[in-house]
């Protein structure tokens, strides 16, 4: 028995035991290689092409969730483009009375003929009803904690197999890529939008509606620029109020000043101009007559 990267370890019955070790497989003995046949470029090449081919119909405006190879329309498709056994067109597998899609992979589907489509991934999958759909289609950000019970869940240490229940978190793994839009009066979660649009030359309808949103972002921010561009000239008009006052007040003072100074320079002068009378005056008192 290897001693080096041993995990763990179950005796199943004498010299028979179940080991667990953690290889490195890029190293040693135990390096797997992938088959040569296995072509990854093919694969892009049809992906691309089947993309290229279902773009059609996803870009309706009627269009209401796709998955690579399907798609949910609000109207039938031409007859030539459906059938059930030709490769390459479309199968009509229900016809949908009601439907509401809140995620990737995550659906519920009322047909016709009232049965009921639901899908979504994960342990709590059975906990998942149409009730659920409309509390998160409501409200995306809505958790509900369930339990779930297991009746089939094997221990492998021991290769048990026991019943267990476990508790989780029902909630919605919101796309991060996508732009979620609101409806403006009711506020209801009303469709999604790509991040970014780089090639503006040909815009379906989710590119008319980005660049509507956009707009409207844009109208939001000038508003809001206006707003602040008034306060700042009444601001503006505050302060230079204020520096005129300042300004007036210090005008006064000097006129003030300027008025004192005057009549003080005038009361000096007539003091000058009495002395000089009255010594003349003794001077011609002190003349003697010739």
């Amino acid at each position: 028995m290897k001693k080096d990267s041993f995990i763990d370890g179950h005796k199943l019955k004498e010299n028979n035991w179940v080991l667990w070790y953690h290889n490195n497989m890029e190293e040693g003995e135990d390096r797997w290689d992938p088959p040569q046949n296995s072509a990854v470029y093919l694969a892009a090449a049809i992906t691309a092409s089947a993309r290229i081919y279902m773009y059609p119909f996803i870009s309706r405006e009627d269009c209401y969730y796709t998955d690579t190879d399907s798609v949910v329309l609000g109207s039938p498709l031409p007859p030539e483009l459906i059938s059930g056994t030709i490769l390459g067109k479309f199968k009509l597998e229900e016809r949908v009375e009601k439907g509401m899609f809140v995620a990737p992979k995550t659906y519920y589907l009322k047909t016709v003929d009232e049965h009921n489509v639901i899908k979504f991934k994960g342990p709590a999958k059975t906990m998942i009803h149409p009730e659920w759909f409309e509390k998160q289609y409501a409200d995306p950000s809505l958790k509900t904690l369930v339990e779930v019970k297991s009746n089939f869940k094997v221990k492998l240490s021991t290769l048990e197999v026991t019943s267990t229940k476990n508790s989780y978190i029902l909630r919605l793994s919101l796309d991060p890529k996508r732009v979620r839009l609101f409806e403006t009066e009711s506020g209801a979660w009303a469709d999604t939008m790509p991040l970014h649009i780089n090639d503006l030359s040909g815009l379906d309808h989710m590119g008319k509606r980005r660049i509507a949103s956009l707009r409207n972002k844009i109208s939001e921010l000038q508003v809001y620029n206006s707003i602040l561009e008034e306060k700042f000239f009444q601001k503006g008009s505050e302060v230079e109020n204020k520096e005129d006052g300042d300004i007036l007040k210090n005008l006064e003072i000097e006129t003030c000043l300027t008025e004192d100074r005057t009549i003080l320079d005038r009361e000096e002068k007539r003091e000058g101009t009495n002395h000089t009378l009255e010594e003349s005056t003794k001077t011609d008192e002190k003349k003697p007559d010739t």
